[in-house]
């Protein structure tokens, strides 16, 4: 995400969430270059910090991302220093993209490779410039969602999306990337709208729906898994 700062830059930020109890999963680094085909191809970023973003789930001993628990979830969070974005973006936008090592082992999708994060800026109608800025991205205000019952109704809330200059925010799945940008393959009977069990993995669940307006995806699956 960026956002529009007072003196008219931009500041960069990429918070990344990652399973703490995978083998595949390498310490965090503490910088992320964000690369882009704008008129700055490169922008450092500096971890600024990181926690443990998993639910006790009223555990008496807990779980915990470092001692490497089953299904425990980290964050870290990462920020560039305040930049000058010069020029305009086409009509196609500028993209934004990071990569981090590596992408947990998961029961829908096939090859595990880097986690590949990409952000597209555009310039509303009007703006001739770049320079001051002129907008923030859209961001997330609330952890991700973690945890789901097996068999029971579940509603997950992508509704807490924010965008502080008041532009409308849809909601959308899109095929997640890896390494150099390639698109991450599934298993049979698992896609990129339909990445939790649906009836074709077991008649008894319930397909997924997400409503790109309210941001609310609601499911219910018998299949345990990682998903």
């Amino acid at each position: 995400t960026w956002e529009c700062q007072g003196n008219g830059q931009y500041k960069f930020k990429i918070t990344w969430f990652y399973s703490c109890d995978s083998s595949s999963v390498l310490a965090p680094p503490t910088s992320i270059n964000i690369t882009s085909n704008g008129t700055i191809t490169s922008i450092p970023c500096l971890k600024i910090s990181e926690s443990d973003v998993t639910p006790n789930c009223g555990s008496v001993n807990g779980i915990s991302c470092t001692a490497g628990d089953l299904t425990t979830v980290s964050r870290v969070e990462y920020e560039s220093a305040s930049i000058q974005l010069q020029g305009l973006p086409p009509a196609a936008g500028w993209e934004f993209n990071a990569s981090v090592c590596c992408r947990a082992t998961s029961t829908n999708t096939l090859n595990k490779t880097n986690i590949y994060l990409q952000s597209t800026m555009f310039a509303p109608a009007g703006v001739t410039w770049a320079d001051p800025c002129y907008d923030s991205s859209p961001r997330f205000l609330d952890e991700p969602h973690i945890y789901a019952a097996a068999a029971t109704m579940q509603t997950i809330s992508f509704a807490d999306m924010q965008d502080v200059d008041g532009d409308s925010v849809v909601v959308n799945w899109i095929t997640p990337k890896g390494s150099f940008g390639a698109n991450i393959s599934y298993e049979p009977d698992y896609s990129f709208n339909q990445p939790i069990p649906s009836s074709v993995v077991d008649p008894s669940n319930i397909d997924g729906v997400l409503d790109p307006t309210s941001g609310f995806y609601k499911f219910s699956s018998n299949t345990a898994g990682r998903f």
